[in-house]
């Protein structure tokens, strides 16, 4: 799904597109790159989507998150 997603964006024109095999470095990639948008499954490895999706909102400003399982 991750690289679905990744081609997906850079297939309709975004440039700047980073993701993470899972939530521990989700976090730690997010905490550097302070992204615009953070696109997570709600079932990853490690740190689940629900457990990420609140230390994302407790380290940064608002940012728009959209979840995703399959």
């Amino acid at each position: 799904m991750r690289k679905f997603v990744r081609t997906l964006l850079l297939a309709i024109g975004v440039t700047d597109v980073h993701d993470a095999p899972g939530g521990a470095s989700g976090l730690v990639a997010s905490g550097v790159i302070d992204p615009d948008v953070v696109i997570l499954d709600w079932q990853m490895d490690g740190v689940n989507g629900p457990a990420c999706m609140g230390r994302v909102r407790a380290m940064s400003s608002p940012t728009p998150m959209c979840r995703s399982t399959c």
